[in-house]
């Protein structure tokens, strides 16, 4: 493993007082990595994205607004290509890209990768890191989770609910080096709150409790939480996955802390009433989705280990459909009426 710090900084003090000056390449530049790529080029970074169509015509001439209740900003024009070779290498690459185009991103991502580069993945579920290194090696591997409520607005413009931005990481093998640390400290000092912690992979399980109890009652009743949550049936179908995912992550070595269900409930019955789910909202638009990544994920694992999942079956099974239709391995016909 890894311990050599990222190359020394670059002359520049960030909020802390300490130099983290580092470069940066955001690879996926949807509203996570906009966001993350946009805060940290403010406070100094060589920040570098790759990005295609629009979004990249977009961040290439009028550069990225973030729309934050309490700090909006803008940058200009940004550094970026839809080729990484154009880019050169980074110290750090945040991988933002959806959970379904990890392996191609890390097939096209070699020539951002230095010695000492380190690679944080953002993914929701929990199998980009492992999906990550088969593809560029586990020592290049910083498994991630991101927490942030932001969606685009628009090619260039990312809109921020406010809820502060935060990050854990460690390293492949849940330690925590020097380069992990030096990569905390510049996106800390950018405004995104991270944490290098040593129960990375826990961490993994218990945001996937959250995200695909969410994701998947939401996008299965089409309703936002203020909804589904408030119904007893859905309220009961929540639960009933959270305890589904809790099952299977002890089967795959989680050693859960306390009652993760009831906490996650907890968390839940906190958000605003109007909170969705980016799979939920690419499900109901007709879009690509993370359906595997985030509920396919819990009922594969619980075949690989033995452990029941009827409720995480049913839902997939449900939305099994449309998500091929989005992915154009189904033709949907025009719908006949019968009387």
């Amino acid at each position: 493993m890894l311990t050599d710090p990222a190359p020394e900084p670059r002359a520049a003090i960030g909020r802390d007082g300490i130099e983290v000056v580092m470069r940066v390449a955001i690879f996926g530049t949807g509203a996570v990595g906009a966001e993350f790529g946009a805060l940290l080029l403010r406070e100094g970074n060589d920040v570098s994205f790759v990005a295609r169509g629009a979004q990249l015509d977009a961040i290439t001439t009028r550069g990225i607004r973030v729309q934050r209740p309490d700090d909006p900003f803008e940058t200009g024009p940004v550094t970026a290509s839809d080729d990484p070779a154009a880019l050169g290498q980074a110290d750090a690459v945040l991988l933002c890209v959806k959970a379904w185009q990890v392996e191609e991103a890390g097939a096209r991502m070699g020539p951002l990768i230095g010695p000492s580069t380190g690679v944080v993945t953002m993914q929701n579920g929990v199998e980009a890191p492992e999906q990550l290194a088969r593809t560029i090696g586990a020592e290049h591997v910083l498994p991630g989770i991101a927490r942030v409520l932001a969606a685009m607005g628009g090619p260039g413009v990312v809109q921020d609910a406010g809820f502060p931005p935060a990050v854990h990481l460690a390293e492949f093998d849940a330690s925590q080096s020097d380069r992990a640390k030096s990569i905390a400290r510049t996106m800390t000092s950018a405004g995104i709150g991270t944490k290098v912690v040593p129960d990375i992979h826990h961490q993994m399980w218990r945001k996937l409790m959250f995200i695909t109890s969410m994701s998947s009652v939401g996008a299965i009743t089409r309703a936002p939480k203020g909804v589904f949550f408030e119904v007893d049936e859905t309220r009961a179908m929540v639960e009933a996955l959270m305890r589904e995912i809790e099952a299977v992550g002890r089967a795959a070595g989680i050693e859960w802390a306390g009652d993760p269900v009831a906490e996650t409930m907890e968390f839940i019955t906190g958000l605003t009433p109007s909170a969705t789910m980016s799979m939920q909202r690419d499900i109901m638009a007709g879009r690509p989705s993370e359906l595997e990544a985030q509920t396919g994920v819990v009922m594969r694992k619980g075949r690989e280990f033995g452990v029941p999942t009827p409720v995480t079956d049913v839902i997939y099974a449900s939305l099994l459909c449309a998500e091929r239709v989005a992915r154009g391995q189904v033709e949907a016909p025009e719908p006949a009426f019968a009387t």
